[in-house]
């Protein structure tokens, strides 16, 4: 069920239109990675030590998970995950695992659910498309100089993939942890006045990603609606 609500913030505002979908949640904006592949490492196949990482909101459970990676268009090796996320910083962690990871150009990760769903496909040295998806590159490669000891990490704050900035090659290792250039966000408390007749204020902790968008949504409420709780919200 979708339920749409136009409301006119007071003088010097914008119109609003807030987009409700189904019960609970609330969503104003497209789908966000809170999964993600957040460290590489490939170019020392011979010392043992290719290794990625995944990173994500505290608890998730990537047991039976799988990393399908691609030389090129083609199936090199796929990593079954196991593991629950730990709380590393702000309810966020990562985990990390050793694959087989190619080291020829372009190559690519693909990240699954435990359904077999495609999470995430990212690649590195060009485009890889398969099966009608095509990768996003992320814009950084390793290279003949890149040691035992560095990989390729995303770095920024945020909480989700798109939050952050992009990856960085050539940096000191931090697999099993947060990234070095790399900071979790806390969830934003935010003051809400809902009915300015009869002075109601009540408080919510607005997800990072809606502040960076500068539209925390959740703050807005239709007067036939007692109470608005969007996905990833707590009151």
């Amino acid at each position: 069920m979708s339920l749409h609500f136009g409301l006119l913030w007071p003088v010097g505002f914008t119109a609003l239109l807030l987009l409700i979908t189904g019960v609970p949640g609330v969503s104003a904006s497209g789908p966000r990675h809170a999964t993600f592949i957040n460290e590489i490492h490939y170019t020392n196949p011979a010392s043992n030590q290719q290794v990625f990482e995944i990173a994500g909101k505290a608890g998730t459970d990537l047991q039976d998970w799988t990393v399908v990676m691609y030389e090129g268009g083609t199936v090199h090796d796929t990593v079954t995950l196991t593991g629950a996320i730990p709380d590393q910083q702000e309810g966020f962690g990562t985990l990390a695992f050793q694959g087989n990871i190619p080291s020829t150009h372009p190559s690519a990760l693909a990240l699954k659910d435990a359904a077999g769903n495609l999470v995430q496909f990212l690649s590195y040295g060009g485009v890889v498309t398969v099966g009608g998806e095509t990768s996003k590159d992320i814009g950084v490669v390793e290279s003949g100089a890149t040691t035992a000891v560095q990989s390729m990490q995303l770095h920024g704050t945020g909480q989700t993939y798109e939050d952050f900035i992009g990856w960085q090659a050539d940096l000191q290792q931090s697999f099993g942890k947060v990234n070095d250039n790399q900071a979790f966000a806390a969830d934003q408390e935010q003051d809400c006045d809902f009915d300015e007749e009869g002075g109601k204020k009540v408080t919510f902790y607005c997800p990072y990603e809606s502040i960076l968008m500068e539209h925390c949504y959740k703050c807005f409420k239709p007067p036939d609606v007692e109470v608005i709780i969007c996905d990833g919200w707590s009151e």
